[in-house]
C-alpha cells in the first residue's frame, strides 16, 4: 500500500539479481542483523503503479517466528520494501510523499536531479538456530517493467546471543 491507500499489483519479476548467502549459525548465537537501504529509479513518477521495483530477504531457517513466505524485510504494515512502503523518505517531495530525508544522500547513487529516491538505512533482525546452515537471498527486480533501476547497500551484519523476533526498523543513529 502507498500513502494513497492500496495500490495496483502488477505481475511478473524483470531484471531479478539475487545474492545467495549460506552461512552456518554460530553456537551461541540466536538473532542476527544487518543493515540495508533500497534507491529505485521508480519513484515518483511510477509510485502506486502497476510497475514497482522490490527488495526482498527471504531466510530459510528453523527458527520460530519466519514468515510462511520467508520474507524478513517489511514494514510496519508487513508489506514489502518497494518504491511504495513507508520507509521511502530520501527524496524529493511528490503527492503525499514528504520525503523528511530529502534529496543530500541521492548523490552519487545516480538518483539526483530529482529522478528516483531511497529508504533511510534499515535494519532487519531475525531469530535464528544456534549451529544450523541458513539460506538468505536478498533480491531486487522490477515488477511489471524492466525499465527503471535499483539498487540496495548491505551493511553491518552482526551475530547476537539475544533472542530476537524478525522485524525492519529504521536504523537508530
Amino acid at each position: 500500500a502507498g500513502c494513497n491507500g492500496n495500490c495496483q499489483a502488477g505481475s511478473g519479476a524483470n531484471d531479478g539479481i539475487n545474492l545467495r548467502l549460506t552461512i552456518r549459525v554460530p553456537t551461541n548465537a540466536l538473532s542476527f542483523s544487518y543493515d540495508f537501504r533500497f534507491f529505485s529509479s521508480e519513484y515518483a513518477e511510477w509510485t502506486c503503479t502497476i510497475y514497482n521495483d522490490f527488495y526482498l530477504a527471504l531466510l530459510q531457517s528453523g527458527a520460530a517466528g519466519i514468515p510462511a513466505d520467508g520474507n524478513i524485510s517489511f514494514d510496519s504494515l508487513n508489506n514489502p520494501v518497494s518504491v511504495n512502503n513507508g520507509f521511502f523518505e530520501v527524496c524529493s517531495p511528490s503527492g503525499c510523499y514528504t520525503c523528511p530525508g530529502g534529496t543530500g544522500e541521492l548523490n552519487g547513487t545516480g538518483m539526483q536531479s530529482g529522478i528516483g529516491g531511497g529508504t533511510v538505512w534499515l535494519t532487519t533482525t531475525s531469530p535464528i538456530v544456534p549451529g544450523e546452515v541458513i539460506t538468505l537471498d536478498i533480491m531486487v527486480f522490477d515488477v511489471s517493467d524492466n525499465v527503471y533501476d535499483s539498487l540496495a547497500l548491505l551493511d553491518a551484519w552482526n551475530w547476537s546471543i539475544d533472542p530476537s523476533d524478525v522485524g525492519t526498523v529504521p536504523t537508530p543513529e
